[in-house]
């Protein structure tokens, strides 16, 4: 059974689930079947479903995004399964199961707002549920992702905010995925680019992120030392659009021959036309000067205005 056929029986299977955590449990027992080298082509071929905006692949690959149920499925096989990945060169897979520590590292320098330092932390929740907008500003810096997840509920909060709190570095990791979780903030695509553009962004999340994304804006990661070039550059040959410039070459090539039967077949046309007419120079310069045919160029122009074996190459031609 091929690895997308494998793929589609899986999401038959937790596609009814609504509940994340059921959906994860499921997609994580059902991937933990196959052999080490199966599972690293099955997340190959996840991605690469969620990158061509495959039916649920974009929802079952969020489903193991979560790293501690990755390791209680897959336990001490997981790092085999990464080997796996880096032997056949699945890029792909290989960034998605790259490790992680197994501790969130928290930023140095996160700090409250100096004039909200004493307040505790229930306070500030429940400040940020309410907050008038000078208290808004303040709490926007705040490092607790519990603060940013009431205050990105707020009313009065407006892009520009969320897109100041996804820019701000140094930042903690929770706000990202606080971000993400939020149905009201994270459809727009200005809210993603500046998570994608944010260089301390959790990798996972960006990766959740890539296939929802332009061709430039994922371009602009070539200069980040977030992703290894070779990743991005499999990310932009898979995504829908990307011209193989290969059968580029080869149609165009198939082009030629056919250009130049062209040619010969006006050469033999008006050869024979001569010998079958050796008056025909005599009579045409007889026509008035506003009659089109008398153009030396016309048997040209007609075959141009008809299209020809180049206008079907080019035209036939799948980027």
């Amino acid at each position: 059974m091929e690895y997308r056929q494998i793929l589609d029986a899986i999401i038959e299977h937790v596609s009814p689930l609504a509940e994340r955590e059921f959906r994860t449990e499921r997609v994580c027992r059902d991937l933990a079947r196959f052999s080490d080298e199966e599972v690293a082509h099955l997340f190959e071929e996840l991605y690469r479903g969620a990158l061509h905006k495959l039916p649920f692949y974009l929802q079952v690959l969020e489903s193991t995004a979560d790293t501690g149920v990755l390791r209680k499925s897959f336990g001490p096989r997981l790092a085999h399964i990464y080997e796996v990945a880096d032997e056949r060169e699945l890029l792909l897979a290989l960034e998605w199961l790259a490790p992680l520590p197994l501790r969130r590292k928290i930023p140095k320098g996160l700090a409250v707002h100096m004039d909200l330092q004493e307040l505790t932390l229930g306070e500030r929740k429940w400040k940020a549920r309410m907050a008038s907008p000078d208290m808004l500003e303040k709490l926007l810096v705040d490092p607790d992702p519990s603060v940013i997840r009431n205050l990105l509920n707020h009313p009065r909060l407006v892009e520009r905010d969320v897109i100041r709190i996804c820019a701000r570095t140094p930042n903690h990791p929770g706000v990202f995925w606080e971000v993400y979780e939020s149905k009201r903030w994270f459809s727009r695509y200005v809210v993603k680019k500046a998570i994608l553009n944010n260089p301390i962004a959790p990798p996972r999340l960006v990766m959740l992120t890539l296939p929802t994304m332009n061709r430039q804006d994922v371009r602009n990661l070539l200069k980040s030392p977030q992703f290894s070039p070779g990743f991005v550059r499999r990310i932009l040959d898979e995504m829908p659009g990307t011209k193989h410039v290969g059968k580029k070459n080869a149609a165009q090539k198939e082009t030629v021959p056919a250009a130049s039967e062209k040619g010969e077949g006006k050469k033999s046309r008006k050869a024979s036309k001569a010998k079958s007419d050796p008056k025909g120079k005599k009579a045409r310069a007889e026509k008035p000067k506003n009659d089109p045919s008398s153009s030396p160029n016309a048997d040209e122009t007609a075959d141009e205005a008809s299209g020809g074996p180049e206008d079907g190459g080019r035209g036939g031609l799948l980027h």
